[in-house]
């Protein structure tokens, strides 16, 4: 008997012992997110006994007071501290003692701004720094005794740009804005459990749909987000434009919705880690009407606070603060256009399990915000994640593994959207517990171009279209009911981040565990092994958990002889790597099923190389 039949039969014995119990975490017995043909999604509890030891108070941080502030019109600038604050914050005793002045700045590329003009001037409490009229962007440097103690910078809207838009308040459109309001890494559980207010808030007040079986597509936030804003997968988005140079040819549905006649916008907090620019080339055209990036690449020159990837402060101000203020002043431009907006905020929620406790009352602000200024009753909003916690102790557990594959997904409607377009959202409250994907979100966005596709006669009509394909399309709009037969494999979510899969644990010191764990080894050496002058090779250190993974167990409808999925996390030696795969074996051969996920950090050991997929292997040498 050779060893794919004798693993086949060991498989077998694991499935009949393990296969009717439920291991020992914290899901709810016999309760399920999803519960269709082709997908069981069990549900996760969002606080126990277990998970308690993991939720705690974060540290935050205080970034101080800014010494100046800028006037409503841009106009001008005003002291922001009174003496008390000058001596606490700045050391300064006397306010004319401070010497100042601002810099006109541009952008000029995605990494850089240019200086256009120099303005020395003094503070007052009383009067007002008056600024030069269309001024955009500046950047503001105050010294006390030849040190310099203050470092800022203020953007002005084009409020030109807004009354033309005030003119045609008449004209009014019967369309949709779009707003993505993004939080990275964050969970839907997590969203539960460290923002309990914004829940509650839109639980109680707002028209919406939950998703409880939205599942992320990919490992880390790049080849999530660009099928949420493109419809592709990162490597089909390559023959529409070549990544690894600058993107403004790559099809991003902003530019579809500036087609349709809408303004856009886009805006991230954390420079060093956004999506178009983090080990990539960003655009050479600024992208979109409203850009955060040139105001926010400036103030990055002033960042501190350095924890984990992220940074606490830009200079006086918090990254995520600086980001909605930004919001919040293009309300008046949201107000009379047509928009499209991205907003992602990274610095709170990327790292740890705890910080996203300090978003809760900054997003309710401003969901609060949107409903009294009725951009609520104009705008689908789409607050969402990427993915789970990817990195640290949290998700080591099961619970934290399971998370980091069901990223938040809630649509905020105007309260009026049920009444006029009923078959779309109800269509949509079913979806809230089927498999859904990022690549569906992205066709719901589209349908909101032409709210034509959504009325009841569209709808079905589209949904007799959609029954009669002879194969489900990976991308459905969630107006229209996702079909109960739908696995992870018609989504195209990878088996490893299929949170459908069962995950039956078995012993580590089973052959085909052992197997599969060197497996995984060797194909992390043979990535290394054309830098092996840099990288050291890597061992098999130990093997963490090991588990089967079958969707039909569920279903008992296991095939012994059809294939057999291995999932192995292992830890690597030298420097302790922590790495997750699925080994499939399937009539004696051996591959994986999809890419090799790390879960720890790799911190400084991979200095001596560039490029990202090959970081999170590289154990530099010493």
């Amino acid at each position: 008997m050779n060893l794919w039949m004798r693993n086949n039969l060991r498989l077998s014995y694991y499935l009949s012992k393990y296969s009717n119990t439920v291991d020992p975490v914290d899901i709810k017995s016999k309760s399920y997110f999803v519960d269709t043909p082709g997908c069981r999604l069990l549900a996760l509890n969002v606080m126990s006994d277990q998970l308690r030891k993991h939720v705690k108070k974060h540290k935050q941080s205080d970034c101080g007071t800014p010494l100046l502030r800028i006037s409503e019109n841009g106009s001008q600038l005003w002291v922001n501290v009174d003496e008390k604050g000058l001596l606490k914050m700045y050391n300064v005793t006397k306010l004319e003692d401070i010497e100042c002045l601002y810099y006109i700045f541009e952008r000029r590329t995605d990494f850089r701004n240019i200086i256009l003009d120099t303005v020395v001037f003094k503070l007052s409490y009383r009067e007002p720094v008056e600024l030069k009229k269309h001024i955009d962007l500046l950047r503001v440097e105050c010294c006390h005794e030849s040190l310099l103690i203050y470092r800022d910078c203020f953007y002005v809207l084009n409020h030109r740009e807004l009354s033309d838009s005030m003119k045609g308040e008449d004209e009014k459109t019967n369309r949709l804005s779009v707003m993505i309001l993004g939080i990275d890494a964050l969970s839907h559980m997590n969203f539960l459990r460290q923002m309990p207010k914004t829940a509650e808030f839109i639980k109680q007040n707002l028209s919406h749909v939950e998703f409880f079986g939205y599942n992320k597509v990919d490992e880390n936030t790049f080849p999530n987000l660009i099928p949420l804003l493109t419809g592709l997968k990162t490597k089909q988005l390559s023959e529409f434009c070549n990544i690894s140079r600058e993107m403004d040819d790559c099809p991003i549905i902003w530019k579809q919705f500036k087609e349709a006649g809408y303004k856009t916008a886009y805006g991230e907090d954390l420079q060093h880690l956004t999506l178009f620019q983090h080990n990539r080339a960003g655009f050479k055209k600024q992208p979109t009407d409203f850009y955060f990036r040139t105001f926010a690449l400036e103030m990055s020159k002033f960042e501190w606070g350095r924890d984990g990837n992220t940074y606490a402060c830009y200079g006086k101000r918090a990254p995520l603060e600086m980001l909605l203020d930004y919001v919040r002043n293009l309300v008046p431009f949201m107000q009379y256009n047509d928009f499209f907006s991205f907003f992602w905020t990274i610095s709170l929620s990327h790292d740890y399990l705890n910080a996203p406790q300090f978003l809760d009352k900054p997003i309710l602000n401003l969901l609060e915000f949107f409903d009294s200024t009725k951009i609520l009753n104009k705008t689908a909003i789409f607050l969402m994640s990427d993915h789970g916690l990817r990195l640290g102790d949290y998700r080591l557990t099961h619970q934290g593994e399971m998370e980091d594959m069901e990223p938040l997904l809630i649509a905020l409607l105007p309260k009026w959207f049920e009444s006029k377009y009923p078959e779309a959202a109800k269509n949509m409250r079913i979806n809230a517990n089927r498999l859904t994907t990022h690549f569906d979100v992205y066709t719901t966005m589209l349908d909101l171009i032409d709210l034509e596709y959504i009325t009841d006669v569209s709808i079905q009509n589209r949904i007799i279209e959609l029954t009669k394909r002879s194969r489900m399309p990976r991308s459905i709009s969630l107006f229209l009911p996702i079909p109960d037969r739908r696995t992870c494999s018609l989504a195209d979510i990878p088996d490893t981040y299929c949170g459908c899969f069962d995950r039956i644990s078995i012993p580590i010191n089973e052959s085909m565990v052992q197997f599969a764990a060197k497996f995984i080894v060797d194909e992390i050496n043979q990535i290394l092994e054309p830098h092996l002058t840099k990288c050291a090779k890597l061992k098999l250190q130990l093997i963490r958990h090991a588990s089967l993974m079958s969707n039909a167990i569920r279903f008992n409808e296991y095939h012994p002889f059809r294939l057999q999925d291995v999932f192995v996390q292992l830890q690597t030696e030298p420097g302790c790597g922590i790495f997750e795969a699925t080994v499939r074996n399937t009539a004696g051969r051996s591959i994986l099923s999809d890419d090799i996920t790390r879960i720890n950090r790799y911190e400084n050991q991979s200095y001596c190389v560039d490029d990202a997929k090959l970081k999170k292997f590289c154990r530099c040498k010493i």
